[in-house]
């Protein structure tokens, strides 16, 4: 019993120390890092989605600016990626290029977005088919899934690299060279078992 007690102490601890403030990276109380897309505003304690700097004068603690691409909300509290117009905290319409989804947000290269459920936030075709992500949640090719917006990738498929800047996959050449050391290898081993037969029925024929 004791056990269970001391596991469960431990435990809550535990829960106690994350960091429930959206778009937080760290742990503890305070908030001191965020997540890749969010700016951290140290005076309120918080992560705003989007932003480029914070308000200043009697905007602190709020968005001053967004990134490129993205609206800045009526409220000030972050920024919405593709969009072009807010309604009550979702994209109303999309930049040009983009589509918008059930959820109120805005993929690039979308083609048709996913209808079941309704508030669905993944794209279900992209304008080249090939495209569409695994996650469904983005058209970059061969991305698994997709980062803090529809033009980044945190990760990519298996035999894939993610590109610096996070907005593509591209092979990995080394698999392809060693497919082509293990091609060479092969025809070696060929070469010399022909080599090999060759001298070995030379030699019975000498014999007989």
């Amino acid at each position: 019993m004791k056990k269970i007690f001391v596991i469960f102490i431990v435990f809550s601890l535990f829960i106690s120390s994350l960091c429930d403030v959206e778009g937080c990276s760290n742990t503890g109380a305070t908030c001191t890092a965020c997540k890749d897309g969010y700016l951290l505003i140290a005076a309120g304690n918080k992560c705003l989605y989007g932003c480029a700097t914070e308000g200043t004068e009697g905007d602190v603690g709020k968005c001053g600016t967004c990134k490129t691409g993205y609206l800045k909300l009526e409220d000030k509290s972050g920024c919405l990626h593709g969009c072009q117009t807010e309604t009550t905290g979702k994209c109303g319409t999309c930049n040009t290029g983009y589509l918008i989804t059930g959820a109120g947000t805005c993929i690039k290269g979308c083609k048709t977005a996913e209808d079941n459920p309704a508030t669905s936030a993944k794209c279900k075709a992209c304008t080249t088919e090939a495209n569409l992500s695994t996650d469904g949640l983005s058209c970059i090719a061969n991305c698994k899934t997709t980062g803090h917006n529809s033009e980044v990738c945190s990760e990519c498929a298996t035999g894939y690299t993610l590109s610096t800047d996070k907005t593509s996959c591209t092979a990995e050449t080394k698999k392809e060279d060693d497919t082509k050391e293990d091609d060479t290898k092969e025809d070696d081993k060929s070469s010399s078992f022909g080599l090999y037969t060759s001298l070995l029925i030379f030699a019975l024929l000498l014999l007989f």
